[in-house]
């Protein structure tokens, strides 16, 4: 059991750094970069306005309790008149088991709030991570797309964009997510562009691969072969 949490470790170790290498690799002028950076100040903005926000309510509680636990209350004397700052056993006990109520009704609103803004938190950073992760990996897509369609000139381009997926405006959607996700855009000259998901870019990758691996042995035993010629230019996992 050790050495496989050693190993889970060592393995979440590598790819978090693999991540952040890449990140770093696609330059500070990269769109995708850039959508991060303001995705990342937003969400410590967001923290910050939590913050500020859960302490105006301790603020206004405690003020709450202060009035409620006011010293200066008027009481009642033997004669029936009114005096300050003198209170009966039975008020004294009243006074302090509304004190005990209000501190603990306190309290619980301070931890019900402090348990959201934990969770928020947690929900957001996991969110942000996968997108990076997500962006990593349509990147090196992409660039492995790129590469052979050159080679085959298929004039075809590839590059990485953000879409919002039909689900994530679902009203039961998981509140406090990035919305958005990794997609791929496909550009072809004088045919336009469309917009593939990852799924669907990975297995046009295999097709490409594929046909690659083809016109590399076609290539290599130098046949002149017209019904592998016509193939070729028909075959078009590229777009």
């Amino acid at each position: 059991d050790t050495a496989s949490e050693v190993s889970s470790e060592v393995s979440f170790s590598y790819e978090f750094a693999q991540t952040e290498v890449m990140m770093k690799a696609l330059g500070s002028n990269d769109p995708m970069q850039a959508v991060l950076q303001s995705l990342e100040r937003q969400h410590e903005e967001e923290k910050r306005s939590a913050l500020e926000r859960q302490r105006q309510m301790y603020e206004q509680e405690l003020q709450q309790l202060r009035k409620k636990l006011n010293p200066d209350r008027l009481s009642t004397g033997p004669s029936g008149g009114q005096t300050s700052g003198q209170q009966g056993p039975g008020q004294q006990s009243h006074y302090r088991s509304l004190e005990r109520l209000s501190v603990g009704g306190m309290s619980h609103s301070a931890s019900r709030l402090r348990q959201w803004s934990e969770d928020r938190e947690a929900v957001l950073v996991r969110s942000l991570r996968r997108l990076r992760e997500q962006i990593v990996r349509a990147n090196l897509l992409v660039q492995e797309a790129c590469f052979i369609s050159a080679e085959l000139e298929r004039h075809t381009e590839y590059r990485v964009t953000l879409q919002i997926p039909s689900e994530n405006l679902n009203a039961n959607r998981k509140r406090d997510a990035v919305l958005s996700e990794p997609a791929i855009q496909v550009r072809r000259r004088c045919r336009g562009k469309q917009i593939w998901n990852l799924e669907k870019m990975e297995n046009r990758l295999v097709d490409m691969r594929e046909l690659y691996q083809e016109w590399q042995d076609y290539q290599h035993h130098h046949q002149d072969n017209p019904a592998m010629r016509l193939y070729f230019r028909r075959a078009d996992p590229f777009f």
